[in-house]
């Protein structure tokens, strides 16, 4: 779909409306497709400079904020959680069952999934820096890149949390490790934290999704009674 012949309400012509409009192609039936990876047809260039916003990794601590905020806990074994991001309705999920070796350690680890829709993924060297490359993680994603250690202060929210739930007041000298595995063309960001004291972890995947309503239900805009006169009287 391009944005050239999407025709939308006059007040309906924003960039963010038109972002999503073009993100989320619909059949004939209104169901999502699935994402459009060009967003109406334009190449990277072209999209960093009409959607500059959307390259800010301050979408991803937006977007996971907006998930912590639907819900006090994640403290269930496993669960669903429906949140609302710029408008639309995504559904992500989390469990606490995860185990794993690392270090000669058994760990336990909370693992949350959840969309990463609205963000565009800069290529390395564009906003995100890689300390290594070509890293086989993944059975069926290979190729990620580590982001480099100063990379992780631009995820505040997701630290904030991971220290929240892992670091006890009685223990001022505990530390956390923090890693992050990016990959554009998967459009995958991982973020763990690891607490080597206690054994824990959490694991932050974004991963690439679609909101749960049709697009133009949650686009709907509330019109006051003067307004409905206006119109009907048409003098706007």
């Amino acid at each position: 779909m391009s944005f050239d012949n999407k025709i939308v309400p006059e007040r309906a012509k924003s960039p963010p409306y038109l972002f999503y409009a073009a993100r989320f192609p619909v059949d004939a039936t209104g169901r999502f497709l699935a994402p459009d990876p060009s967003i109406g047809g334009l190449m990277y260039d072209a999209l960093r400079a009409k959607f500059p916003e959307h390259f800010n990794l301050d979408v991803i601590n937006k977007h996971f904020m907006t998930l912590v905020e639907a819900t006090d806990h994640f403290d269930r074994q496993s669960h669903a959680v429906y949140y609302v991001f710029d408008k639309l309705k995504y559904r992500a999920s989390y469990s606490n069952l995860e185990t794993f070796t690392r270090n000669n350690k058994v760990w336990t680890a909370l693992d949350i999934k959840l969309s990463n829709d609205g963000f565009l993924y800069p290529r390395l060297g564009d906003g995100v820096t890689a300390s290594h490359t070509g890293i086989d993680r993944h059975r069926n994603i290979l190729n990620w890149a580590k982001l480099q250690h100063n990379d992780v202060r631009m995820f505040p929210a997701l630290v904030q949390f991971c220290a929240n739930r892992l670091l006890q007041k009685n223990e001022p000298d505990s530390k956390l490790s923090f890693v992050v595995f990016y990959h554009e063309a998967a459009k995958r960001l991982d973020f763990k934290a690891y607490h080597d004291d206690s054994s824990r972890a959490i694991s932050i995947c974004f991963e690439e999704g679609y909101p749960q309503d049709k697009f133009d239900d949650e686009w709907a805009e509330e019109f006051s009674q003067e307004e409905i006169k206006d119109i009907i009287a048409k003098k706007v």
